[in-house]
Parts: structure tokens; sequence; C-alpha cells
């Protein structure tokens, strides 16, 4: 049974005391004379008078409570049949108390065999199988029932017993007694009810006070919660909107949901002209792969960066991004991504100028000398796979370190830009020009015999014959070239420069506008 608090226990103590009073009054009455006196009764009479009331109480106490208490039986209908034995006992025993005087021969063997039957049932619950599960079981005729029979049973006890005192119509010191004694009962529970109800009103207060504390305090805590979520929301929105880099947030599909204010800037659109649109429309067609590429990635939970070309607002101009694509989580599922962007255009400019000084001479524009290398290096590997042969030209300008010393530098960087404006407009725009030196200058040609570079030398001397104009002053040079042709004239990058600074050397000696190739004459000299 379930554990009982004390208000229950003496609940249950005073609806016994009630039952008990009331049943045993009745017996009392039943089963000794109502003018029976027990202070002039032997203790063997006292105890004779006193054993059949407490054994039939007992009897129909037993009963009853099987009614609505739990108990362990192999069937239920064994249970059915107890109690039916142990009420019909008790009841057949106050039958026959209550009518032994009135009662003819046959009623009394008529109760002789009712009690029998009740013993015949208790022989009947014994052959009854048990049930096929090996544990007992626990068995309640009707919980519900049982609940509200124990609630009214000491009431009905008192009923019965006022009933039967007034049908008697008897002024019996039993009934009179056992009544006063039942009553008694009954204003004690009636006070512990009282006294219980004012223990659950203070118990209800409390609990209220605190019920109304806790929802308070639960609802404050909401309500933070509630302007924290706030504050994170303006905060994030503050973040996105006014970020200086432009921030995109699309969808699985590529769908721009929304894009912050330096993304509008920078593409020169208003937000609402771009949102519902698929944001490949934004970049280059050749970059569309890469995006659409990183946007799958993206769906499988994972960042990626890259570098993409976006078109402006009049398409004229190419801006270059870097994005870095990071998934939109929520619950473990990818809603989205954010593209976020990064405008390495001015970046890219600076780059590509900080490139082209690398390689290119600042006072003439043309190649320089890192240049003149790389592009020598690059023909001598094709002529080494083509088998075909390629000249070197080194130039030197005759008389320009007089031009420098006397006129100053800014004069001699004029006349240096001139001669290689001259040298540019008598070559392919694919022929490499370089400046190597103070003075001297460097020409690739592919695909050329002898004679041609010899025609190309002569080209050069005309053209440096006129005189150069620079602040008013006229200034003629001259020019010693020395030809080296692969792979005679060297099978790397340094012996060709070596033999052909010596053929312009040796051209040096001829005079001014003089060419010289190296040969094997020279080749000899050199050994």
């Amino acid at each position: 049974m379930m554990e009982c608090n004390k208000w229950e226990k003496a609940y249950l103590l005073c609806d016994l005391c009630i039952v008990v009073t009331a049943i045993f009054t009745l017996e009392w009455y039943l089963f000794n004379k109502p003018s029976a006196n027990i202070l002039f009764l032997s203790i063997g009479d006292v105890f004779l008078s006193f054993i059949f009331p407490i054994i039939d109480l007992l009897l129909l106490l037993l009963g009853v409570t099987l009614i609505f208490r739990p108990a362990i039986f192999n069937a239920k209908s064994k249970l059915f049949i107890f109690i039916l034995v142990l009420t019909g006992l008790a009841i057949t025993d106050y039958l026959y108390f209550y009518l032994q005087g009135d009662l003819s021969e046959r009623s009394v063997i008529f109760l002789r065999c009712l009690y029998r039957v009740f013993l015949l049932f208790i022989a009947i619950a014994a052959t009854i199988p048990k049930n096929t599960s090996s544990k007992r079981n626990y068995f309640i005729i009707n919980p519900t029932f049982g609940e509200k029979l124990l609630g009214i049973f000491p009431y009905l006890a008192v009923a019965v017993l006022i009933g039967f005192t007034l049908k008697e119509q008897t002024s019996s010191a039993t009934l009179i007694t056992g009544n006063c004694i039942a009553f008694v009962f009954v204003l004690i529970r009636h006070t512990i009810v009282r006294m219980q109800n004012k223990e659950l009103t203070k118990t209800l207060k409390v609990f209220n006070n605190q019920l109304e504390q806790t929802v308070s305090q639960r609802t404050r805590d909401l309500i933070n919660k509630s302007n924290d979520l706030v504050k994170n929301q303006e905060r994030f929105k503050s973040l996105y909107e006014y970020h200086p880099d432009p921030i995109l947030t699309i969808d699985s599909n590529g769908i721009v949901l929304n894009i912050n204010q330096a993304g509008s800037m920078l593409l020169g659109k208003e937000s609402a002209a771009l949102i519902g649109k698929e944001c490949f429309s934004i970049f280059l067609d050749e970059d569309k792969s890469e995006l659409e590429a990183a946007i799958k990635k993206g769906k499988r939970c994972s960042s990626s960066s890259l570098q993409l070309r976006v078109k402006n607002n009049n398409e004229k101009d190419i801006l270059f991004w870097y994005v870095t694509i990071v998934p939109i989580m929520i619950e473990g599922q990818t809603f989205g991504s954010y593209v976020m962007v990064k405008d390495i255009t001015r970046m890219k400019q600076q780059q590509e100028e900080i490139n082209y000084l690398a390689f290119h001479d600042t006072v003439t524009e043309i190649g320089n000398r890192i240049f003149f290398q790389q592009e020598l290096d690059r023909s001598i590997k094709r002529a080494q796979k083509t088998q075909d042969k390629f000249g070197l030209l080194y130039i030197d300008l005759n008389r320009f370190k007089t031009i420098n010393d006397t006129l100053g530098h800014s004069i001699g960087d004029k006349v240096l830009k001139e001669v290689a404006k001259r040298f540019r407009t008598c070559l392919s725009p694919t022929v490499p020009l370089a400046r190597i030196g103070g003075d001297e200058f460097a020409i690739i040609v592919h695909n050329q015999t002898e004679q041609q570079l010899l025609d190309l030398c002569k080209t050069l001397f005309r053209i440096t014959e006129e005189p150069f104009v620079v602040n008013q002053h006229s200034f003629y040079l001259s020019l010693s070239i020395g030809i080296a042709v692969y792979p005679f004239g060297g099978i790397n990058t340094t012996t060709l420069l070596q033999h052909a600074d010596i053929a312009m050397y040796s051209a040096k000696e001829k005079g001014n506008n003089a060419v010289c190739m190296y040969d094997e004459t020279l080749s000899q000299k050199v050994t």
C-alpha cells in the first residue's frame, strides 16, 4: 500500500474507531442481554461475552477491507469468495443472535445450513486453479468503488447504529454509550479535517507564493533572454549591415537573400535590384563554374575561399573579389551560405604594377635585365626543342657617358628613352628588347639568317644617325653591336651574353656604327 502521511493515518484511526465502536455496540447488544451488567459477571462469562462479538467484528472488517485494499491471490475469483465468506459468516451470526428468540426450528436449521455453505465456499476456493503466471498477483476488486466505500463506511456504520437504536426504542445503556462514543470519534475526525484544511491552506499559500516567485523569476529570465536575443540580433544586424566588406546571403541554389550596404555600394546597385536574383549573374561567365563548385561544397558543411572576377555596374571595368563562402548551419542542416567578399582590385593592380616594375626599366619602359634573362632562358629552351637558331644582339651606345656626365642624368635619361623608342619602331612587337646596363641594350631575334641580322644592325645604325634633340640640345650617337648566334655563340645564358659582349667590344675597336659577329676567330682569341 502507498505510504500515508500523518493526516491519513489519523483519518484511518478515527474511521477504524468509529466502525469498531458502532459494530461492537451492535454486537454487544445482540450477543448479550440488554439488561446484562458486566460488573456482575464472572471472568469466564466476560470472556465469552467478548469473544463472539470480537470474532464476528474481525470477520466483517476483514471482508470489507478486502474490497478496497490489494491482496495476494492465485486467482481473482478466490478473492470474491473470501469476501463473501467473511462477510456472510458475520451477518449470519448477527441474524441468529438478533432473531434467536423469535426463530422457529426450521429457521435455525436454515441458518446452520447457511453457515456451512459459507464453509463449503472455502473448500471450493481451494479447488480453483491458479493463473498461468507463476508469479503472485495483487488483485483489487474495484479501486474506485473501494475508495468510495472506504470514505462512507464509517458514516454508514454510525447511521446503522443510530437507525437500530431508534428502531429498538430502548434506553439501553449499551446503545446509548456506543452512540456517544461513535459521535465523539466523528467529532474528532471533523476536527482533524479542519486542522488539515488549515494546514493545507497554509501550505497552499506558501506554494502559491513560491509559485508566484518562480513564475516572476522565470518571467524575468525570459524577458532578459528575449532582450539579450534582441540585442544579439541588433548586434549581428549592425555587424552585417555596416561591415566594411561586402556580405551576401544566398540560399542553397545561389539566390541572393540579402546584401549589406558595402555590397550594394561596391556593385553600384540597390539591394532591392539584387535580392531574388542568382548570384552567378554578378560574376564573369568564366568564373561561374568555380563559384558553383564552392556553393556545392557549402551544402556539405564546408567553407571555401577563391578569387573571382566581377562585372561592375557599367560592365566595362572588371573587379577582382576574394570570396569566402561559409555555410549557414541551423540545427545541423544547411540553409544557405554567407558570401563574404574582399575587394582586391586595387591590390591586383598594385601587384601588376609591381610585376611590371620588376621586369621593366623605369627610364625607357622596356624590359630590364631580369626580363631579358627570362626571355633568353625561354628562347634557349625553345630552341633546344625545335633545333632552331636565334641571334642575340648586344648594343652599346657610343659617347653616351660623355653626354650623361656633362649635361646630367635627366638629359641622359631622356636620350635613353628616345633610343629605346627608335629601337622599338624597327622591331616586331613580339621581339624582346631590353636595357641590360647603363648604356647597353639587348635584342633577341628568332628565325633570322646571319645576313638578316646584319641588315637589322644597319637599320639600327640608320635610325640612330639622326640627331637626338633634348632641351634644344642636339646629340649624335653611334652604336657598337656584338652578335652571338645560338648554339655556336653559346648554349646557355651566361656564355651567350659573354660571347655577345666580346663581339660588341670587338666592334668598338672598329669604330662607330660597327657590328661584329661572334665566330671562330673571336673564339680563338678568347681561348
